[in-house]
């Protein structure tokens, strides 16, 4: 587990909630495609060890998702096991049958100094139950929140830092001229464009095919979602540069999320200088 993980999780809490049967943990999944994504689950015990709750996924991002899980708690082995069953609620744009679930068996509960967590492996099953994704979880509960004086604003920094910190793990940076070619799967290409500084005025024209798509785009920290219908052909899209900014130089983020694989990139460019992003099937 990296030194982030593990100071994430003993930040926010390493204890079960006082109700003797309601529980809420809160930490993150390490998918084996180095992606870490925010996660926390809240359930109940409803008798014979069986246990009914929530899972929420990237739970103060853009794609949050609220999902409903069922499992079984046992105290005396000190394991849990649960899986995801259906969406409750989700800001994502994936289609619920291609939607990836997550599902643990006997997580080993440890206690460190008194205090519990839960880690070990998880699986993805899409609705059909074929895999789509593997890796690691680590969760804490939520007690120590109060009494650290964790405000629901800090975790929001914390998530935030958590996916900041995946997609630097996978970040493609093109200069002047670059191409880099996407395998696509899809009728759209959706992605967010942002500044990930500070906000310096650059400003972009997006081309998809040659054809126009952002004109005078200025890039802000607050995300933009722009969605291009993706032609059988595949296709390639053009950043082009307009000015140089208050900091002297064109920045600019990009994330491009096709399915559960996401593509970081950053563009650093000068006045009339453009990249090239080319999409395939």
């Amino acid at each position: 587990m990296s030194l982030f993980i593990t100071a994430f999780l003993l930040m926010i809490s390493l204890t079960f909630a006082q109700d003797k049967n309601k529980y809420e943990f809160v930490g993150a999944l390490h998918t084996s495609t180095q992606d870490i994504i925010s996660y926390k689950i809240k359930f109940n015990e409803i008798g014979d060890g069986k246990i009914e709750g929530v899972s929420q996924t990237d739970f103060y991002g853009k794609n949050n998702t609220s999902t409903k899980i069922t499992g079984t708690l046992n105290l005396k082995k000190n394991t849990l096991s649960f899986h995801e069953v259906n969406n409750i609620s989700s800001h994502s744009n994936e289609d619920e049958n291609i939607f990836c679930y997550v599902h643990v068996k006997d997580l080993k509960i440890r206690s460190v100094k008194g205090k519990r967590i839960i880690q070990g492996e998880f699986k993805g099953l899409y609705k059909s139950g074929e895999n789509c994704a593997s890796g690691s979880i680590y969760l804490a509960g939520t007690e120590l929140l109060e009494a650290l004086n964790i405000s629901n604003d800090s975790l929001r920094k914390l998530d935030s830092m958590v996916q900041a910190q995946s997609s630097m793990k996978n970040m493609k940076y093109l200069k002047r001229n670059d191409k880099l070619q996407v395998s696509w799967q899809g009728d759209k290409i959706i992605f967010d464009v942002w500044d990930g500084s500070k906000e310096d005025n650059d400003s972009i024209n997006i081309y998809f095919n040659d054809r126009l798509i952002e004109s005078n785009l200025l890039i802000k920290n607050n995300k933009k979602t722009i969605e291009i219908p993706f032609e059988e052909g595949g296709g390639v899209l053009k950043v082009l540069a307009l000015n140089e900014g208050d900091a002297g130089t064109n920045s600019v983020n990009f994330a491009f999320k096709n399915g559960n694989n996401l593509t970081p990139i950053m563009s650093n460019l000068k006045k009339g200088e453009q990249v090239f992003i080319e999409f395939t099937r």
